[in-house]
């Protein structure tokens, strides 16, 4: 029997990747990034099933107000049942490292490794700042 690997095994071999797992991260955001996601439900869907296609590790979808505050469902890239679907509207996500980067950065930003309240689990997160061009 093989023990699974602790979070210091994990975190240690993140460490390892890390340039190139931020460099496939930063590009595949980059790839979705669209002002269409503000607006467009049907957008936001066909970017999660890219993700999923072509992305399986990339595995939770929504968007924030610029308060931090979510405004759109998860949409997952899998069929997990560890997150309750549509959970997360309205929570004030303001506070979590990756909408702070992401704030104050012109560029697709991505966290250090941290505990996902929605995965119970150690992850990674990437975001990015969509502007709409009515409101700049």
């Amino acid at each position: 029997m093989i023990a699974a690997p602790s979070y210091l095994d994990i975190i240690e071999s993140y460490h390892q990747y890390r340039d190139a797992a931020h460099e496939l991260i930063e590009s595949v955001m980059t790839g979705i990034a669209s002002t269409a996601l503000l607006d467009d439900k049907a957008a936001r869907i066909r970017a999660a099933e890219c993700l999923h296609e072509k992305y399986p590790f990339a595995d939770l979808l929504y968007i924030l107000d610029e308060e931090g505050i979510q405004i759109t469902k998860f949409l997952m890239t899998d069929d997990s049942q560890n997150i309750q679907k549509g959970r997360g509207i309205n929570r004030d996500r303001s506070q979590r490292p990756y909408f702070l980067s992401a704030r104050d950065s012109d560029s697709v930003v991505t966290t250090e490794p941290y505990f996902s309240i929605a995965r119970r689990q150690l992850c990674i997160s990437s975001a990015f700042k969509l502007q709409n061009r009515e409101t700049g």
